[in-house]
């Protein structure tokens, strides 16, 4: 859970520094494409993990 946590944390970090970049003409576009994928992989490993703890509750309900 504290992962989960930490991660929803550094998604919305990264998330602001998207917002900000995006408010800056001069900034780079490919530095923000860097950013962007970082932020996909990021939600890929949060979406990975509930999915994986829903998987443990519901073999934990059916062993009960």
């Amino acid at each position: 859970m504290r992962q989960q946590s930490e991660c929803k944390s550094n998604t919305e970090a990264l998330l602001e520094t998207l917002i900000k970049m995006v408010g800056r003409s001069n900034q780079k576009s490919e530095e923000l494409a860097i950013r962007i994928k970082q932020l996909e992989c990021m939600l890929i490993e949060i979406h990975t993990d509930a999915e994986s703890g829903i998987n443990k509750d519901l073999q934990l309900a059916a062993s009960q």
